[in-house]
């Protein structure tokens, strides 16, 4: 059997598993959109290293008619969690630095020293890099930057 062939029975066994099927279910299912959105919000909302993309590709390739739908909630669900995080560290920045890794007080300082007053461009910046969003998130809130236009440019990033 040659090494192409071997893959492929490989592969479709794996895709006929259970497991494949079950995850497939649960992802074409109301509560898969509920799932991908909480996975979304909480990425967004608390410093975790979590990757909503591979659930939403998963979920679209399960159902393609849910694509706009699915791409509509996880942005609007990432932007809700952005203004939680925005709200905490508003509220409780000191607690927030003391549990801060040293990595993440790195990236935290090193954006607070950039003199970067543009909320627009530096939302942006958590938005569309690795970048912790979060991060960019509390700095937005502890430099005093416009929920306003954070909102609007998480939209557009995200």
């Amino acid at each position: 059997m040659s090494i192409e062939k071997d893959l492929e029975v490989k592969v479709d066994k794996i895709l006929n598993s259970n497991s494949v099927s079950g995850a497939q279910k649960i992802l074409g299912s109301k509560s898969g959109i509920v799932m991908i959105s909480a996975i979304s919000f909480i990425e967004s909302a608390l410093p975790l290293p979590i990757l909503t993309d591979p659930f939403l590709v998963a979920a679209i390739l399960v159902k393609k008619t849910n694509a706009t739908k699915l791409v509509v909630i996880t942005t609007l669900s990432s932007v809700v969690g952005g203004i939680f995080a925005f709200a905490i560290a508003s509220l409780f920045l000191d607690s927030l630095l003391q549990i801060m890794s040293p990595k993440m007080m790195e990236e935290f300082i090193k954006l607070l020293d950039s003199g970067e007053s543009n909320v627009t461009a530096l939302t942006l910046v958590g938005a569309v890099t690795p970048v912790p969003y979060t991060i960019v998130a509390w700095i937005v809130a502890v430099i005093e930057g416009s929920l306003a236009v954070f909102i609007a440019a998480s939209i557009l990033g995200r």
